[in-house]
């Protein structure tokens, strides 16, 4: 699972020199720090932190349906932080609906 961090058009950051915290089920189980972590890394699930000129995004693997989420990024003494996520499962409840009910959901 591939994750963008969105940040409000005002935060002045710089995504080269923040430092980036992912939890997962209350682990830090990745601390992307620039200069000493403010907080250590548990290690568990791989979370991959990349960089780049459209801000920063977060690559995880071995996460599991159920998993909680949320991210904290520190820079130049403010801090963000993410809403969590919990990590859908691979089933959908089906509930029954009519026909013409259905048609117009479904944009054409």
């Amino acid at each position: 699972m591939k994750t963008s961090l969105v940040f409000t058009s005002d935060a002045a950051l710089n995504p080269q020199e923040a430092s980036v915290y992912v939890d997962v089920d209350g682990k830090i189980v990745k601390a992307d720090a620039v200069g000493p972590a403010a907080f250590p890394e548990s290690g568990g699930t791989t979370a991959n932190v990349v960089r780049g000129a459209g801000g920063i995004s977060i690559d995880f693997e071995q996460l599991t349906p159920g998993q909680r989420i949320f991210v904290a990024v520190g820079y130049n003494s403010t801090w963000w932080i993410s809403d969590d996520l919990t990590v859908p499962s691979g089933q959908m409840q089906m509930n029954p609906i009519k026909l013409d009910t259905l048609q117009k959901r479904i944009k054409r």
